[in-house]
């Protein structure tokens, strides 16, 4: 399943055709068994990683689940990365603040994230918590505003510039 990003129901018709009989939901029970054996191992990463004093967090959309036969609904991955190389990737249904909140908690120190709103929100909720704002992200704005300003646009862009040649 994982090696090959194989689905189970794919990983059963491979199984079946090799003659090896085995229930699907024998596939799916093993499955999530491995996953809950790595939880220990998620829950000491992500404690790591909240030491960190600089981190950053996405938010990535994925289809999970089915909403109706036939059509998959959004999903969220939101990788966190911490400052020892380490990254962890909390699962939600939903992209609301709470998830930022439910993950975070109380840390304190840099978070680096996009211009997403919910990262702000918990920002000015928690006492010692500095809100930085990725440049890539910045830098995309600026792009957008060349035709308008593209002298100061052009200067800002040459500053981000230097900041990457460092």
């Amino acid at each position: 399943k994982f090696q090959y990003h194989l689905p189970l129901y794919r990983q059963h018709q491979r199984m079946k055709a090799a003659g090896i009989r085995m229930a699907r939901s024998t596939l799916t029970g093993l499955t999530h068994r491995s996953a809950e054996l790595l939880e220990p191992i998620y829950h000491a990463q992500l404690d790591s990683i909240l030491r960190s004093q600089v981190l950053a967090m996405d938010e990535t959309p994925i289809k999970a689940g089915r909403r109706e036969r036939g059509r998959m609904q959004t999903a969220y991955f939101w990788p966190v990365y911490g400052d020892k190389n380490e990254i962890v990737f909390p699962f939600s249904p939903s992209r609301a603040v709470g998830m930022v909140r439910q993950v975070l908690g109380e840390y304190c120190g840099v978070l680096l994230s996009d211009g997403y709103q919910a990262y702000e929100k918990h920002a000015a909720e928690v006492n010692g918590l500095v809100h930085a704002q990725c440049w890539s992200h910045a830098r995309r704005q600026l792009l957008k505003a060349q035709d308008v300003e593209p002298k100061l646009t052009g200067r800002a862009l040459d500053l981000i510039g230097q900041l990457y040649e460092q």
